[in-house]
């Protein structure tokens, strides 16, 4: 299984395909599991420190400005010089600080299903639903939950849901607050 170092932090990765690299980032604890690999781009996914098979680390609330430090980290790694940027949902907004602070890192930005700020009474509740079930340590209905929401195949709602009871309760907290408190 592919790791790269951030931070001194072992995280998870998966790459395939060739063409342009496409760096896909997901929303907290679905991480890889979300997106199946295409033969157009080279394409990257990634799990988050402390989301599903990554180390957690010696870092303290996991914020975006650590999630882009971490998706440079991944970048460098691979030796490439620009990445088109996908961001997912929450993924969306480490996507749009990426491409703010690296700018010559980005070759393009892609949101899917993202959004500058949580700003909407469903989207609060979502949100809060993932930071309830962090303390309640209900990581297993969570993982059921974002699987059926995302996809109808049963090995990708299994993926899924592993990835997100194996991903570490206090991270994904500090990803759900930090993604709730931040204006891009």
């Amino acid at each position: 299984m592919p790791y790269f170092l951030s931070n001194r932090t072992s995280l998870y990765y998966e790459s395939g395909g060739q063409g342009p690299t496409l760096l896909l980032i997901s929303p907290p604890g679905v991480g890889t599991a979300i997106f199946e690999l295409k033969d157009r781009f080279h394409v990257v996914t990634f799990d988050p420190r402390g989301n599903g098979k990554s180390q957690k680390g010696n870092i303290g609330d996991y914020t975006m400005e650590d999630w882009t430090d971490d998706m440079l980290a991944l970048i460098n790694h691979l030796n490439e010089k620009q990445v088109i940027l996908c961001g997912y949902s929450l993924g969306g907004l480490p996507a749009q600080m990426f491409a703010i602070k690296y700018p010559r890192k980005t070759a393009s930005l892609i949101l899917i299903n993202s959004f500058p700020l949580v700003n909407t009474f469903l989207l609060n509740v979502k949100f809060n639903l993932g930071i309830w079930s962090t303390y309640e340590d209900i990581r297993g209905i969570l993982g059921k939950g974002l699987a059926f929401s995302h996809t109808k195949k049963k090995n990708q709602q299994r993926h899924i849901r592993t990835s997100v009871e194996a991903s570490d309760p206090h991270v994904l907290k500090c990803m759900y607050k930090n993604g709730k408190s931040l204006i891009v």
